[in-house]
């Protein structure tokens, strides 16, 4: 419900691009505060971190930050060496805080 808020509500992705073939597979983070989910995320098998979303009204409370940091420490413990991303170019400054860097076109 989170990804569906963030994503398809509130940013206007086609449903259809949110939910994919990976998602089976993945592993997911949810993020609870009092019973109620407000963040998430997932690790794939090869690394790659993504549907990373938080709802809008717990954004900028480090909610995020903590969420990343326990999706990159659960892959270390997985023994995944390389740890990336696709991100929006708005969220680029929050990743790259997190020692991540920018590749390709924007």
């Amino acid at each position: 419900s989170i990804r569906h808020r963030v994503f398809v509500d509130e940013q206007k992705v086609p449903f259809a691009r949110d939910w994919d073939e990976y998602d089976d597979r993945a592993t997911h983070f949810i993020v609870t505060l009092s019973g109620e989910a407000i963040a998430c995320a997932r690790l794939k098998d090869d690394g790659q971190v993504g549907r990373m979303a938080v709802l809008k009204e717990y954004r900028n409370h480090g909610i995020g930050q903590e969420l990343l940091r326990f999706v990159i420490r659960t892959a270390a413990e997985k023994n995944i060496d390389d740890v990336y991303l696709h991100a929006q170019v708005s969220a680029i400054p929050f990743y790259e805080k997190h020692g991540f860097t920018a590749e390709g076109e924007a």
